[in-house]
This record gives C-alpha cells, structure tokens and sequence, in this order.
C-alpha cells in the first residue's frame, strides 16, 4: 500500500478528507476508462448475462458511477467491483432480479426478519463529519440467523441506501460493530465473519472509517480473524474501542460519533425499534409506488389483501382494512344497479392498490410465498365481502 493510499485512510478515519472534485471532464474521462477495463475481463459472465437482459439497467451512467465514488475513481478498481457485483446479485437473488433494484418484496422470510428486528441499520443522524453511521449490533439472536439471509439483507440495505443518496456514495460510511452485549460463552459466527466483508467488496460502498467496540480481551483473536477478512484498504480504517459502554462512547465520541446520536443503551439494548420498523414500513410502501409490482413475494405487508380460509387470513391487517372500506362503501354498493356493483368493488380494488396494497394467493405448490391475483380475481373478492357485509347486516 502506497503512502497516499494509507494517509488517504487516516484523512477518511477522521472525517476530514477532501471529496473528489467531479467535473464533467473527469467523469466522462473515468466512465470510457471503465467500460474499456471491464471489457479486458475474461470473467464477467454474471455481468454479460445481465446486460443482454437490459443493457440500459448495465450501462446506466449513475449506476456506474457508484462503483467509481466507491473507489474515489479508480476505473480499474471500479470495473471489477461492478462485474463481483452481478455475480453476488446472481448468487443472492437468481438471473430473474439481475437486472432489477432489490426491493423487501424480494425478500425472503428470514432476510426480512433480520431487517425489522433492527441489529444492523443506518442511523439517521450522521456523525460530525455529517457521513452515515451504520451500526452493527452483535448479539445472539442477531447471529442466529442464516448467512445468506443476512447477505441478502445487506445487499439490500446498502444499495437502498445508495441508490437514494448520492451524499452516502461521495462521502462513504463509517461502520460501527458494537459487541458489548455478546456473552464470552457464545459461539463466534466465522461464517458470518467471513462472508459479510465479501460482499462489501461487491457493493459500491467505500469504507471510510470501521470502528469495533467490545469489552472482552478474550475476543482479541476474533477481531483479528474479522479484520483478516477485509481487503487491506478496509483494515487500515479500523479502529478498536475497548472498556465499559460508557468508556466506549467517550472513545467513539473522539472520532466524530457522539453517544447522543446512537439508539443504544448499556448492553446493546435497542432503543428505536418501533420508530426503525416504521420506517422500514414506510419505505416498502415507496418501493411499491416507485418500481413494478412484484408477481410473487415472500412476506405479505400490511396493507395487502389475502386469499385464503382460516383466522390468520381473516385477521391480517390489510384484510380487516378492505373490510373497513367495504362497510364505508356499503350504502353505494346497495344503491348501485346490477350492473354498476361491479364498479362500486372496482373503486375498492382501486384504493387497496393505490395504497401500495396488492391482492395474493398463497403458491399451489405449496411454496413459502404468495402470487399476485388477476384484476378480476381481486374484484370478486370485494364483491364477496360486500355479500357477506349485507348477510350480517340484515342477520
């Protein structure tokens, strides 16, 4: 590592760097520069794939340029982090979502699980060098979960993050992995440790700074073990923080993260979960007004509307909401002729889907997910709710 390289990392540690200046020239230049190294690979077949499928999705100009803030415009660097790219996205989500921004609709069960228990998010508040502070809780439950589900999580995380916010691609991260609520006794997750840092290396997100706060001088083999599955111009941005919760922050707070702005509590207690699993609700219901609806997903949200018999069904949230705008519009349904109930169920349809609602099927096949009905499927559904509104009324 060259002598720029590492007092680029102690400039990028302590928040005073300064951004690349992004002429239209550079750009340009560092875009034809890329494109020429991505073409002198011989291994790009995840990448080759997903350009015959879309060569615009490929070929987006913004899109690339996340790959080369990621690598403060390296174009070599840059090209093979896009061509990993596909190939972890291939590997995560299939050659169908290649071409695709992830969204939680992709997600399966478990990976949404990870997401909303909230160990690993980023905070809203950046640190004083005004960069996005994504925090890390080790834990148990956390490390219960599978690898690959929390890979699929990560993937999404980041490039949510990224597509969003062009701050987060220019000025990069500061990660934080607190593991003072891990017991001494507790299993190390090495394939989760090994993992993990891979698919940083796919994702246009730059490092600037990794700071591991623990309480155990028994996990110094383990942090090296963390740190060794970095590339090297990641571990030269690490830093340790060892003692109390207290003596932690105040050492985390010389480094531009002050305590105030972190949701924890002694232990690594969560203190935003609610707030966190709101946003998260939120943020699916942009996704579903922003790209195109899904034809099957893994875990239905709460303002969609399920087919099927049983309590689970009948009690779903966005069941018992159609119903409440099923007995708004009951008096317009009653009124309505024969043939005009059919628009009276359609207004409804229309305002599950507008609401970022959709209409699902569990799989016949027995899968672990749920298919999007037809128009007319949905429709039905409505008017039969209506029938049964009228049934209990008069009864």
């Amino acid at each position: 590592m060259t002598v720029q390289e590492r007092e680029q990392a102690y400039l990028d540690v302590h928040g005073i760097s300064p951004l690349v200046e992004e002429t239209p020239e550079l750009i340009s230049t560092k875009l034809e520069e890329m494109e020429k190294h991505i073409r002198s690979q011989h291994r790009r077949e995840a990448y080759d794939v997903a350009e015959s499928m879309s060569p615009q999705y490929v070929q987006d100009k913004d899109f690339r340029l996340m790959f080369l803030r990621a690598d403060l415009f390296d174009a070599q660097k840059a090209a093979l982090r896009l061509i990993r790219h596909f190939e972890v996205k291939r590997e995560l989500f299939g050659v169908e979502k290649l071409t695709i921004d992830i969204t939680q609709d992709d997600l399966d069960k478990e990976a949404m699980d990870c997401l909303y228990v909230g160990y690993a998010q980023f905070l809203r508040t950046p640190d004083r060098s005004n960069r996005i502070i994504s925090l890390w809780i080790s834990c148990a439950d956390h490390e219960s979960y599978n690898v690959t589900s929390l890979l699929r999580r990560e993937f999404y995380r980041n490039m949510h993050l990224l597509r969003t916010s062009e701050h987060a691609q220019k000025h990069g991260l500061v990660s934080l992995l607190y593991m003072l609520s891990r017991e001494s006794s507790a299993p190390f997750p090495y394939d989760q440790a090994w993992e993990l840092p891979k698919l940083t290396n796919a994702l246009p997100t730059r490092m600037a700074a990794f700071h591991m706060v623990h309480n155990n001088k028994w996990l110094a083999p383990l942090l090296a073990f963390i740190k060794s599955s970095f590339s090297l111009v990641t571990r030269i941005r690490i830093r340790t923080h060892y003692g109390s919760h207290a003596e932690c922050m105040g050492s985390m707070q010389g480094h531009g993260v002050p305590p105030e702005i972190l949701p924890l509590e002694e232990g690594g207690i969560l203190t935003n979960k609610d707030a966190y699993r709101e946003y998260l609700r939120e943020m699916r219901k942009e996704e579903r007004m922003k790209f195109p609806r899904r034809q099957h997903i893994f875990v239905p949200c709460s303002y969609d509307v399920l087919f099927g018999k049983g309590s689970s069904v009948q009690t779903f949230e966005g069941n018992k909401r159609m119903r409440r705008i099923v007995a708004d519009r009951q008096k317009s349904y009653e009124k309505a002729e024969k043939g005009k109930k059919v628009d009276v169920a359609q207004e409804v349809v229309d305002m599950v889907l507008e609401s970022s609602g959709m209409f699902l099927k569990q799989a016949d096949d027995g899968g672990e997910y749920w298919l999007s009905v037809d128009n007319e499927s949905a429709r039905t559904k409505v008017s039969a709710a209506f029938r049964t509104l009228r049934i209990r009324t008069k009864g």
